[in-house]
């Protein structure tokens, strides 16, 4: 129709669509360098900016993959956590399954906790005066919760399967991340070393993923 608004022609193509191919070396550089900058120096520190320069890539390529600074971080985190929930990709089909799959989620979480960067990024954001509010929920949601509701779903999929006696995934899920923490979380805020690194990260590993499945096992005798 004559009336019939053009739409315009200078509108950059969405990415993922026809035109100029995304760059995964560039998407991976993005987020390496964010990912640096957040666990050396605290989420203050992430900016455009200086994940561009950080990544040798131009601000305008960090915009075109990321609207904002707060899309950056969850994209961070994200990504981050996929690294430490990869274990259960895949449903359990066997009892040893979940033993390994359990046991390998245990060494993962237990070597990031204890990591320095971990650490180091605990006590940035500890010490961060202006750090919004929402940047922290961010922060959460897409680390620890999404971990936790991801362990949960996986828990489910074996009582499903008849593996596991857990009915409250989520309480059960909670309970073994508590179980691997301990009290590691106070131990750095409170600048100490902590507990299960090491040599005793192993042994620490085991010995919870022993003592949930005695737990959870499916003859196991609680009370219901």
């Amino acid at each position: 129709m004559a009336n019939t608004v053009k739409k315009s022609a200078h509108r950059p193509p969405p990415q993922g669509s026809a035109g100029r191919p995304v760059d995964p070396d560039k998407d991976a550089a993005i987020l390496a360098a964010a990912r640096h900058i957040l666990f050396e120096r605290g989420p203050q520190a992430v900016t455009m900016e200086a994940v561009a320069a950080e990544a040798g890539v131009s601000k305008a390529t960090v915009y075109s993959r990321h609207a904002n600074k707060t899309e950056l971080i969850r994209a961070v985190v994200r990504h981050h956590g996929q690294r430490i929930v990869g274990h259960f990709a895949a449903a359990p089909g066997s009892h040893d399954d979940v033993r390994a799959s359990l046991g390998g989620f245990a060494r993962q979480l237990l070597d990031f906790l204890s990591s320095d960067e971990h650490i180091m990024l605990v006590r940035a954001a500890g010490s961060a005066q202006a750090l919004a509010p929402d940047m922290v929920r961010e922060i959460y949601i897409n680390g620890p919760q999404n971990t936790l509701e991801q362990l949960a779903q996986w828990l489910g999929n074996a009582a499903a399967a008849r593996l596991l006696d857990c009915p409250e995934p989520l309480r059960s899920a909670e309970l073994l991340m508590g179980m691997l923490c301990g009290i590691d979380w106070a131990r750095t805020l409170f600048g100490l070393p902590p507990a299960h690194r090491g040599a005793r990260l192993d042994e620490h590993a085991d010995f919870v993923v022993d003592a949930f499945l005695q737990l959870h096992g499916p003859d196991s005798p609680r009370e219901r």
